[in-house]
């Protein structure tokens, strides 16, 4: 068995067997959502401004047997990279996933990088896997999951309608409209004050070139992002956002990705409103979707009741764990 580097200009066959493998990792992580299409799959290996990607390759008798990927954030987080693996389910407990792990830890000590964190599955061996390694577990998660069939759409739209005064809503696919752009940099740093666990983080520091390059990421991965904010009519700014991304009209699934609401704003019942009304865009824009999938910290009640309103059901545990790469003695 080799252990050969990944990258976009990989031979065919390694990056072949690269996609094989990253769509058994989405279905076994999140068989709600259809497998990644290649495109999506090879994005999975681009580098760009906020992270440098790294990946391996385990490679035997013309066929991939398991790969690792790790990002390297560049703007913050520079002492950590945050890792994910995947071995063919009959190969395991052969000694695969330690071998890419030895070799990515010394590609991240190279680097640079003091510690790699990983999201795993509670019920999955990934943490047993983790835990042998030395990883401590810094984060609990919650997986749930709204099934679209069992949504009244009658009352989403009498919650969607209850915007408070002096807010309106803006809404927009794919690409934020230059006047809001600014706004909604600001927002995301909202994001910071959520539950992040014992794991050392910096805070994100967002501008408009940045929500333009998240915009790039998700259009290499053929991804379609429903954006709905909130906007305070007397200042013009964004109090708060939403975010769902579908793989076009003809996906069954789709993520729930951030929410947030600026603190000045919050108490109005703001992530209610955006939520349930991005929900209803998304019943037009995928009319075969089934499911919504999203995570939240364990601890994060306000969020996760906000959910439950909505009618997501926690469906899986996860962790999230972090091994320490600095080399002692």
């Amino acid at each position: 068995m080799q252990i050969v580097p990944l990258a976009p200009d990989s031979a065919v066959e390694h990056l072949d067997g690269w996609v094989e493998l990253y769509s058994m990792l989405v279905r076994e992580q999140v068989p709600e959502i259809e497998p990644p299409t290649r495109t999506a799959a090879l994005a999975e290996l681009i580098s760009d401004a906020d992270a440098k990607v790294e990946a391996l390759l385990a490679w035997d008798g013309g066929q991939a047997l398991g790969a690792m990927t790790a990002s390297m954030w560049l703007r913050e987080d520079q002492h950590r990279a945050s890792v994910d693996m995947v071995v063919r389910p009959e190969l395991r407990r052969r000694g695969i996933g330690s071998r890419l792990a030895d070799v990515m830890t010394g590609v991240l000590q190279a680097a640079g990088r003091e510690c790699a964190s990983a999201d795993v599955a509670d019920r999955q061996a990934g943490l047993a896997f983790s835990s042998a390694r030395g990883a401590r577990e810094t984060l609990r998660d919650v997986r749930s999951r709204l099934d679209l069939t069992t949504v009244d759409a009658g009352w989403l739209r009498t919650i969607a309608s209850a915007v408070p005064d002096p807010y309106s809503i803006a809404a927009w696919v794919d690409r934020c409209p230059e006047d809001l752009v600014d706004g909604v940099a600001r927002a995301q740093e909202a994001m910071n004050d959520r539950p992040t666990g014992t794991g050392r983080r910096d805070d994100l520091k967002w501008d408009a070139g940045r929500v333009r390059a998240l915009e790039i990421r998700r259009q290499r991965r053929g991804l379609q992002a429903l954006t709905l904010a909130a906007v305070h009519g007397p200042s013009g700014d964004v109090a708060g956002f939403t975010e769902i991304v579908v793989a076009g009209a003809e996906a069954t699934g789709a993520w729930q990705e951030e929410t947030a609401v600026i603190a000045a704003h919050r108490g109005h019942g703001l992530g209610l409103v955006i939520k349930a009304a991005n929900l209803l865009r998304l019943l037009d824009a995928a009319p075969r979707a089934r499911w919504v999938v999203t995570w939240n910290a364990a601890d994060n009640g306000f969020m996760r009741a906000v959910n439950e309103r909505l009618g997501y059901a926690v469906c899986e545990e996860w962790v999230e764990v972090e091994a320490d790469l600095r080399v002692t003695g």
